[in-house]
């Protein structure tokens, strides 16, 4: 996660309060009953939420919608909907099917308050359920696998090639074209995610399938060899899908949440904080991570989970910084003379205690003790979320150049407490008109604010990797390939 997401991420939760709508407002929605008739047929769906203390919502497992990372929540639709309930003063249950498809069933159906999923608002779908203020759009895309040739149109796709999500508006979609292209087939999987397609056409496994653009953007570091071909259609409206009943108190709750949320600016900053994509990562050097990701990493993970729990550094950050430092290569050495895993040089490491460079737990333990004695360092002035960023920096450059370029930056008109904008003036060191202004003179400023982003980079790819569950899967593989055969 970047400091700039995780910045935004931070002010919106001082901004939202569970007084966006109030107390006052539920009263002004369901006014016209009264507290005897709570329990009463007259009774407002809104008022029976508020009651009960529960708002049941649907969504799903994705990169824009709802993911869990370790012991916390994330997602677009997850903190829209954390929000709202937040705001109606009740509980947040989350239902995530299977198979995403069955959503708009689940709300048809009455069996959830609502459906909060990235879900567009297609024609067969207003048929059966209410939707509520739209607030992004997202373009169906075709994707295929390099080197595949590029399909330049649907009628090239032939039977068997191109599999959705049944149920989803791509296979709506598919269905409204089918007419135009007579000759176009396809098929729609039950349990199956849009994003289990996304990474079976990266594997090989399926020749093409339809995902949305928002998502696409989001994954571009993860799947190095998923292209788009061309849109299948306009943008589509995404909004809440509620049940269609007579009872709107809940459709007009949600529709004065956006509208606050609109015109505070709130929506705006979670749309910057959970869709803006990562810097993106050099195609070549995507492909080398994959591969060195189970070649060299498994025999790695235990040392790198017993580190990041010893210093209280998020492990996956670990792994990130010594894939950038040495390609996971404990026996690496350059030409200056830094060696090892996390490439320490002799000073540093006598000053840490590590008598073997090329010793990976040696190395390691003496990365991640160097890492929190810089961060510890640091000006109390720089905010906790943003001083691991400050210290990978320090890491690279030193903490005295640091300092200069902090100082810089506030001689400039930014703010040296915050990561983007000291990373933006790193590169100036560089300059003779401000380095020998600086107390520590020059340096390679630019590379130190390369150095984090790619560390950055490294790290978002991590965090989905063991998320999803793919580097547990790994990690037993490796291991059951090293267990000596009878």
């Amino acid at each position: 996660m970047s400091s700039h997401r995780a910045g935004i991420r931070k002010r919106v939760r001082h901004l939202a309060s569970a007084t966006l709508l109030s107390a006052a407002l539920i009263a002004v929605l369901v006014q016209h009953d009264t507290i005897s008739e709570r329990f009463s047929p007259r009774t407002s769906l809104l008022e029976r939420i508020v009651t009960n203390g529960t708002l049941y919502a649907g969504t799903r497992l994705s990169p824009v919608s709802y993911l869990p990372d370790r012991d916390r929540f994330e997602g677009f639709e997850y903190e829209l909907l954390r929000l709202f309930s937040d705001s109606l003063g009740v509980a947040l249950e989350l239902h995530v099917p299977d198979s995403p498809g069955t959503l708009i069933d689940d709300v048809a159906d009455a069996r959830l308050h609502l459906d909060a999923a990235g879900l567009t608002k297609t024609r067969d779908r207003a048929r059966r359920v209410d939707f509520g203020p739209v607030y992004q759009s997202v373009t169906p895309r075709l994707v295929y696998r390099k080197p595949t040739p590029n399909p330049t149109s649907l009628s090239r796709i032939w039977p068997g090639e191109l599999v959705v999500v049944a149920g989803s508006s791509h296979a709506e979609r598919l269905r409204q074209l089918h007419h135009l292209v007579p000759q176009l087939s396809w098929e729609a999987r039950h349990g199956v995610t849009e994003l289990e397609l996304i990474e079976a056409v990266q594997r090989g496994a399926v020749r093409y399938t339809i995902a949305d653009s928002t998502t696409l953007s989001l994954l571009g570091n993860h799947y190095p060899d998923v292209q788009s071909a061309f849109d299948i259609g306009p943008p589509e409206p995404v909004a809440w899908a509620l049940p269609k009943t007579r009872d709107k108190s809940l459709l007009t709750a949600v529709e004065v949440f956006f509208l606050r949320l609109r015109h505070s600016g709130e929506l705006t900053a979670l749309r910057q904080a959970h869709l803006a994509a990562d810097p993106p990562i050099d195609y070549v050097d995507l492909h080398t991570f994959y591969s060195l990701l189970e070649s060299r990493l498994p025999p790695l993970l235990q040392e790198f989970r017993a580190a990041g729990a010893r210093f209280d550094i998020d492990w996956r950050l670990l792994a990130a910084m010594a894939y950038q430092e040495s390609h996971w290569n404990p026996q690496a050495v350059s030409p200056t003379g830094v060696q090892g895993l996390m490439m320490l040089t002799r000073p540093t490491a006598r000053d840490l205690d590590v008598n073997d460079r090329l010793d990976p737990w040696e190395s390691l333990d003496g990365g991640a003790r160097y890492l929190r004695r810089l961060s510890r360092r640091l000006p109390e002035t720089i905010p906790e979320s943003e001083q691991i960023w400050f210290a990978l920096a320090a890491y690279n450059i030193g903490l005295g150049h640091l300092e200069d370029a902090r100082v810089l930056t506030e001689r400039l008109g930014g703010d040296p407490s915050q990561w983007d904008d000291v990373r933006k003036h790193l590169p100036l060191l560089r300059e003779r008109l401000y380095h020998e202004q600086s107390r520590n003179g020059y340096a390679r400023g630019d590379e130190a604010a390369q150095y984090v982003e790619n560390i950055r980079s490294y790290y978002a790819l991590l965090v989905d990797l063991s998320n999803s569950g793919f580097l547990r899967r790994l990690e037993r593989a490796w291991a059951a390939d090293e267990e000596p055969t009878a």
